[in-house]
């Protein structure tokens, strides 16, 4: 099963932010276009510290020595599965205040068992940039 992609996001569509925000946003995604989007949406409104890593395995380190105010994760990535990823970063007490924002290509069946693990909200791909920048505002602080 292959996972759909929102479309590119156009800069005459995201008006641009009259404010820099800040928070440290780290994403974690295998797939390019996915994280050109999010990168879009995060950019247009003002989000301008964003990391990217493509392993799930490199999660908790990153979320330990880059500090970031918020976490955006796929489910499903090489080198580590996003739910193992999710349980440790809310069970490691240095990392379990962070908020998680999980994201998946498939119907999310593990919705249950994101919120089970702790996910501080989930989104199913595709979603639209609306979305994901009101789960973001909801969950970090500006």
């Amino acid at each position: 099963m292959t996972a759909t992609f929102p479309p590119r996001i156009s800069s005459h569509l995201i008006p641009a932010p009259a404010v820099r925000k800040s928070g440290r946003i780290l994403v974690v995604d295998d797939e390019p276009p996915m994280c050109r989007f999010i990168e879009a949406g995060l950019r247009a409104a003002g989000y301008a510290d964003i990391i990217f890593s493509s392993n799930g395995s490199h999660v908790l380190a990153l979320a330990l020595t880059e500090c970031p105010q918020l976490i955006i994760m796929d489910v499903m990535m090489p080198g580590g599965n996003g739910m193992r990823a999710l349980r440790t970063l809310k069970t490691t007490p240095a990392t379990r205040g962070i908020p998680v924002i999980i994201t998946s290509g498939f119907h999310v069946p593990d919705a249950d068992e994101c919120v089970q693990n702790r996910a501080d909200h989930v989104l199913s791909k595709p979603f639209t940039a609306g979305q994901l920048l009101t789960a973001v505002g909801q969950l970090i602080a500006n």
